[in-house]
């Protein structure tokens, strides 16, 4: 029972829904049985849908936590796909298994909450922000304060009415957890420390910078035939270095085959005759913006006006040359719409528009202009028509195929030669050759516009209908219940007229497989969670993804462990060879540098090359002349005195000697930037320590996910 007030637990839906939205993810979080099971008491021991350390989480905790997450995105107008909702699932996970990990160790480490914590919290003097956000969200503008400011007796007097009875118990709960994770973060953060030297240190190092003078010798000038590889060499390499370069985690060669979610031409005629149906009633609406609302328009009503060039090509090219404020127009078809559109208004334009096509022959010789003029006289002259010669001469890959159109432009948008020559002509003029710098074009000017409109599009998405989806799956059901009975994954696949595609899916070193297991599939629990219990040969039962349906078979599954010498012989060699170039380069420069007396050109001329030089080497230099990408001159030139010359380095792609001729000590330190750093610097180290805390957690933890039983 609540500490301010007792109150029966009654429903409160709808307020639990303004919260979420209102507290946003953190809210959902905590009140959706991140640390409890949903009508118990505390953590259940046993099986759950998630189990950490023993305790379970129960499937009704996490699926409340799924559907308000998936709710609160459709309460901002989104759709979510069958992967995007995967995806919060994922997180969900992720956040319920970090929650109770954090929930136990506060239980170990005896951290609680007193009851006038919590009421200082959400009626003391200074009332958490959060609970002041959630009453704006709550509470009708009209009776907020009028100077916007929520205090003390006005969160009294709002929470005291009988309304927000729920409202108090849910801030109650949301407040406890929150001041107690504050402590526990508290906790952690007192191990963190920031001194004057670190800070000192780090704003050196970011605005030190070092002019140089620098003798290198990369390693790529050491021929092939110089240096060899024994066997003995090459095992002794691949068995010092496999646990960090050949290491092989868990792979599977999968095939898949897959069928999109297209609409037919009856989804999309139906859809058609739905706006016919709409047309009178859209053409007689007072409320243009309601009535796009109530059916269901993918684009919601704008007042704002706009050129031919700024609408989709199909509408500009319907409403426009003459826009008509008394007409409807369409159906129209853009991409995976289709559209109504009513022109609400218009007016004249600041800038003119124009609809053009042109025919583009690349090059600036005498070649290119003959054939441009070639194909102006055979237009000229009614042999041809202007579409017909684009689609077979024109050089621009992005207009030929559509006859050459450009659609609407505007000013600004085509180079300056081009485009005074498109304003310029009148409607069905042909001008040309007009010279660019993509070559010779003809241009055809179909029309001009004067006016921007305003328009009220019903726009609904042709998307296949249930029919349509039921019978792709039952297709891509046939390819899979036949390919399990035959064995015979390929043989389905081609009678279903499917083409089967492959990739490899990779674990983790810890077993556990991606959520998008198959890049180019996305995200998929269904995928994952098959992928992860199947044995070679295995065949998946249809998966629906957001496009498509899609069957897997499991081809080959390699185990964890050390990709074979036998494999990997080629890039081992190449790194033993690596090492002895090093060594050749390295000992070459030392013998030199020994006799040089630190004169750089003395050491230059002896290894036969020349000294160079890099002014301002600074923490964020990237490449090094001669020596590429190269951390360890930066880092070895940072480190340097005034003066003072460094000794062999070998480095990432050769050896060198450095020089620090001139070091540029960065301004004084002011204490204000002192200040900043400080705090910048001490949220870092606190995240950091946060993530390696937590990480060390689940490492000792045992963690079982349990989704898969529950699907």
């Amino acid at each position: 029972m609540g500490t301010m007030t007792r109150i029966r637990n009654r429903a409160g839906g709808i307020m639990v829904v303004v919260l979420a939205l209102a507290f946003g993810g953190l809210w959902m979080l905590q009140d959706t049985g991140v640390f409890e099971a949903v009508g118990s008491g505390g953590p259940q021991r046993g099986e759950g849908i998630i189990t950490v350390d023993g305790d379970a989480i129960r499937s009704q905790a996490y699926s409340q936590a799924v559907d308000q997450q998936t709710q609160m995105l459709q309460q901002q107008g989104r759709d979510v796909t069958p992967q995007q909702r995967d995806q919060i699932r994922d997180r969900v996970y992720e956040r319920l298994v970090n929650a109770r990990l954090r929930e136990q160790e506060m239980d170990r480490l005896g951290i609680t909450v007193t009851a006038e914590e919590v009421r200082q919290a959400v009626l003391g003097p200074n009332p958490d922000p959060r609970v002041k956000k959630a009453l704006r969200s709550l509470i009708p503008a009209e009776r907020l304060p009028q100077d916007g400011q929520i205090d003390q007796q006005f969160i009294n007097n709002i929470l005291s009415q009988q309304q927000f009875e729920p409202v108090v118990q849910r801030l109650e709960q949301f407040m406890r957890r929150q001041i107690r994770s504050r402590k526990l973060n508290a906790l952690l953060g007192a191990t963190v420390h920031v001194s004057r030297k670190d800070v000192q240190d780090h704003y050196r190092r970011q605005n030190l910078s070092v002019d140089t003078r620098y003798v290198a010798l990369p390693y790529a000038q050491v021929p092939d035939s110089a240096v060899s590889a024994s066997q003995s060499e090459i095992e002794s390499y691949y068995e010092e270095h496999k646990e960090q370069d050949y290491r092989r985690p868990k792979t599977y060669r999968v095939q898949y085959v897959t069928r999109t979610k297209q609409a037919t031409a009856e989804d999309t005629a139906a859809v058609a005759s739905k706006l016919k149906e709409l047309r009178s009633r859209f053409a007689q609406a007072k409320n243009d913006s309601l009535f796009l609302a109530r059916n269901g328009s993918e684009r919601s009503y704008s007042s704002e006006y706009r050129s031919a060039a700024a609408l989709d090509s199909a509408i500009a090219a319907a409403v426009f040359p003459n826009p008509d404020t008394s007409e409807i127009v369409g159906p129209l078809f853009t991409g995976q719409q289709a559209h109504l559109v009513k022109v609400t208004g218009t007016r004249p334009a600041e800038q003119s528009t124009v609809r053009a096509r042109h025919i583009l022959v690349r090059g600036d010789g005498e070649e290119a202009l003959q054939q441009i003029r070639q194909i102006k006289k055979r237009i000229a002259s009614g042999q041809a028509g202007f579409a017909a010669m684009a689609r077979e001469y024109s050089e621009d890959p992005g207009s030929a195929a559509q006859g050459g159109s450009l659609g609407w432009f505007s000013r600004g948008q085509m180079q300056p030669a081009f485009e005074e020559a498109a304003f310029s002509a009148t409607p069905g003029q042909l001008v040309g050759p007009v010279q660019t710098s993509y070559g010779y074009h003809l241009i055809k000017v179909e029309a001009h516009a004067d006016q921007q409109v305003q328009i009220a599009d019903l726009a609904l998405g042709l998307r296949p209908s249930v029919a349509t989806l039921s019978e792709t799956e039952e297709q891509m059901r046939d390819v899979a219940v036949f390919a399990k009975e035959e064995g015979d994954f390929a043989g389905q696949a081609e009678r279903a007229g499917l083409k089967i595609q492959t990739a490899t899916a990779t674990a983790s070193e810890e077993g556990e497989l991606p959520l998008a297991p198959i890049a180019e599939l996305g995200p998929s629990q269904r995928a994952k969670n098959f992928l992860a219990d199947a044995e070679a040969g295995a065949i998946s039962d249809v998966i629906e993804l957001d496009d498509q349906f899609a069957v897997l078979h499991v081809e080959e599954i390699t185990p964890k462990g050390f990709r074979p010498l036998e494999e990997v012989r080629d890039q081992v060699e190449t790194q033993v060879l690596r090492q002895k170039k090093q060594q050749v380069q390295t000992r070459k420069l030392q013998q030199a540098l020994d006799g040089a007396g630190g004169d750089l050109d003395r050491l230059a001329r002896a290894v036969g090359t020349t000294a160079r030089a890099k002014a301002g080497v600074a923490f964020d230099t990237r490449t090094i002349s001669a020596l590429g990408a190269d951390a360890k001159f930066v880092g070895t030139a940072l480190g340097l005195k005034e003066g003072q010359t460094s000794g062999v380095v070998a480095g990432e792609n050769g050896a060198f000697v450095v020089k620090a001729t001139r070091v540029s000590e960065p301004p004084k330190l002011t204490e204000k930037r002192r200040k900043q750093l400080h705090d910048q610097l001490l949220r870092q180290k606190k995240k950091q320590m946060q993530q390696k805390w937590l990480a060390g957690l689940r490492e000792e933890a045992t963690i079982k996910d349990n989704r898969a039983q529950y699907q």
